[in-house]
């Protein structure tokens, strides 16, 4: 039997992480180190599974972006993720240069969190600090809220939400 060398021992421990979840090109190569592998057997695992396009940062960044938005999370809350999974700040500002509108789906989360509760003061502000959790700015939040109550004030403030 022939003794494998630390580099192919790093790629195949690359690949078989890969056959398991997908990885940012940062994550895979500091999970390797992590695992024990040299930085160098690391980087070239990495490097060689770019190569082979089976490491691509941006089609990863690509699949998170539309699953919480289609969740329904707001860009700043999309912006945190992909950097939590060590995306480049390049690719996070080119992918996010393009975002759906959010109007839509604030105002199916503002009538779905309204099930059951009265319209009142207290269950907005509940609403609205949910959104504000879910990843939307204020900015946002409010023009739905405005359409949604009018008769409401509360949105209408230059300091924002109370």
């Amino acid at each position: 039997m022939e003794p494998v060398d630390s580099a192919e021992k790093a790629l195949r421990r690359a690949a078989l992480m890969l056959s398991r979840r997908t990885y940012s090109k940062q994550e895979l190569f500091d999970k390797l180190l992590q695992k024990g592998c040299s930085v160098s057997d690391a980087e070239n695992a990495v490097l060689r599974l770019c190569e082979l396009n089976v490491l691509d940062d941006v089609s990863y960044a690509l699949r998170i972006r539309e699953d919480y938005f289609a969740r329904g999370y707001g860009l700043y809350r999309v912006r945190q993720e992909l950097k939590k999974r060590k995306i480049a700040r390049e690719t996070i500002d080119e992918l996010l240069s393009e975002t759906p509108d959010p109007d839509e789906k604030i105002r199916d989360l503002i009538l779905q969190k309204l099930r059951g509760y009265p319209p009142d003061l207290r269950t907005r502000k509940r609403i609205s600090d949910f959104l504000i959790r879910r990843g939307y700015s204020y900015d946002e939040i409010a023009p739905a809220m405005r359409r949604l109550f009018p008769e409401d004030d509360f949105y209408d403030e230059p300091n924002g939400m109370k």
